[in-house]
């Protein structure tokens, strides 16, 4: 989709690989999305083992988007598998404990790769020497949408190593379909050929492939490897049995625990990398806003790291937004449409559009008493409405206009108190509703300590504020109808 060049900075000759968008895809809007998505998920994906992003934009002249990584210097494993074969199990274990590291971290962002394969597995050395690897293309990335609403996922990625969900366009795929694609890229390395590399040189063709991986590992994977010269323990047929079983919530728990657990099987224990902890930054209650609004200043006035910084720390809050807000216009059943949002975001407030400060300081000077989180709560619902009608169609010329900044607020808060407490809530409910919304499926949804959780929210919560988020009740009915739904709900979990 891609084309990419060797590039030096023109004032500090610091070398890049600029990637530019084929000119003959440009009148694809889809394709041009899809661009712009890979660069702003890997940028998220803020980790020594995925390759860094120095730069994003578009030509100011035509249009054509691109984005700057870091250069690399090395082979992907395919390319290293074909020069030089499978190399020793040590190596091969140090390689798969970095991608796995890599993909965890992502899946703790709720970020799936969904293309993992030895062309997006790029081998390189640090300053010591020491094996490195760098995570490629993030092009064909998913943001989990939570819920029944979740977007239909459409089969994406390398055949040789999707997994059975993915072929089926499963729309409730997850972290799993990783786990499962790197098991592939395992025995890839191991054996020097993918599992089902035989199948496909058989018959190429798509279907054909389909049906013998949905059938499942047909063969024992030891005895696949001995007919290509290549002698794995008998252990290794469970690993691989169990990293690629028909069933998501059957396999490994995580990428790291399945590395960890071959390398048991290769009676390499020893021999694990021993991994520095290295855990996403958690989704906080509320943003670092002190820090947010400096890095802000600092990304306007060109300091780039500070802007990747501050997408970083954004993302996963921005996620949590969009997911909050997505029954406003039923966002979220088309594939992707969740992560194109927050990519927009991304985009529109980018220094290079110049817009990422004044939409701030002119938000701050008509409404001084509201903090950096609000303001970007607002930016986020705006944003959700402006997609629904515009990509999705989905606006009527009678739409009403959106509700003012205080009430989307009041909304926000008591739709994030309702999500934690796993329950629904639309804006469009009224105090009656939301009352039975709790009831009718609080017994079957909450547990004891959500329930408590939910009870210790609303005892401390403005009703004024809540009653304004609804758009029928006054501030004494929506106090009767949440408070008799709490006490009934109470009584059902004492069994009275």
């Amino acid at each position: 989709m891609g084309t990419v060049y060797v590039v030096a900075h023109g004032l500090s000759g610091d070398e890049g690989a600029l990637k530019v968008m084929r000119p003959g895809l440009l009148s694809d809007p889809d394709l041009q999305r899809r661009f712009r998505r890979e660069a702003m998920v890997t940028t998220a994906v803020d980790h020594q083992n995925v390759v860094r992003i120095l730069d994003v934009g578009s030509d100011d002249d035509l249009g054509v988007p691109f984005y700057v990584m870091e250069r690399l210097h090395g082979l992907d494993a395919q390319r290293r598998l074909a020069a030089r074969g499978p190399g020793p199990w040590e190596e091969t274990l140090l390689l798969l404990a970095q991608a796995a590291a890599a993909l965890d971290y992502a899946h703790a962002l709720d970020i799936l790769h969904r293309d993992v394969n030895p062309k997006n597995l790029f081998v390189t050395t640090d300053e010591g020497g020491a094996l490195r690897v760098k995570m490629l293309d993030f092009g064909l990335a998913k943001i989990v949408a939570e819920g029944p609403d979740a977007p239909a996922t459409l089969a994406a990625g390398t055949p040789l190593y999707m997994s059975p969900e993915q072929l089926g366009g499963d729309g409730n795929i997850d972290a799993a379909c990783d786990r499962y694609a790197l098991a592939h890229l395992a025995h890839a390395l191991l054996t020097g050929r993918a599992y089902w590399q035989d199948e496909f040189d058989a018959n190429p063709r798509p279907m054909a492939l389909s049906r013998s991986i949905l059938r499942g590992l047909d063969e024992l994977p030891t005895e696949r490897a001995a007919r290509h010269g290549v002698v794995l323990p008998e252990a290794y047929d469970a690993w691989l049995g169990r990293a690629t079983r028909h069933a998501p919530s059957e396999r490994f728990p995580s990428c790291t625990a399945m590395v960890d657990a071959l390398s048991e099987v290769l009676d390499l224990v020893e021999a694990r990398p021993r991994r520095a902890s290295r855990r996403p930054p958690a989704v906080r209650a509320e943003l670092d806003e002190r820090r947010c609004v400096e890095l802000l200043e600092r990304a306007v006035g060109g300091d780039d790291q500070a802007w990747q910084a501050l997408v970083a720390e954004l993302w996963p809050f921005w996620l949590r937004v969009v997911r909050g807000h997505r029954a406003m216009g039923q966002l979220g059943r088309e594939e992707d449409h969740v992560n194109d949002v927050v990519a927009r975001l991304v985009e529109k407030l980018s220094p290079r559009g110049g817009g990422a400060l004044g939409t701030y300081a002119d938000w701050t000077s008509r409404n001084p008493d509201k903090a950096f989180g609000d303001w970007l709560r607002i930016l986020t619902v705006y944003a959700v409405r402006d997609h629904v009608r515009k990509t999705l169609g989905r606006g009527r010329r009678d739409d009403p206009d959106l509700p003012p900044p205080k009430r989307l607020l009041n909304e926000f808060a008591l739709s994030e108190a309702f999500d934690e407490a796993n329950l629904g809530f639309r804006p469009s409910f009224t105090a009656a509703q939301l009352a039975r919304q709790l009831i009718d499926f609080g017994r079957e949804r909450l547990r004891p300590e959500q329930l408590e959780a939910l009870v210790r929210w609303l005892q401390g919560a403005d009703y004024a504020e809540i009653a304004e988020a609804l758009p029928d009740a006054d501030v004494e009915q929506a106090r009767r109808e949440l408070r008799s739904a709490v006490a009934t709900l109470r009584r059902r979990f004492a069994g009275t």
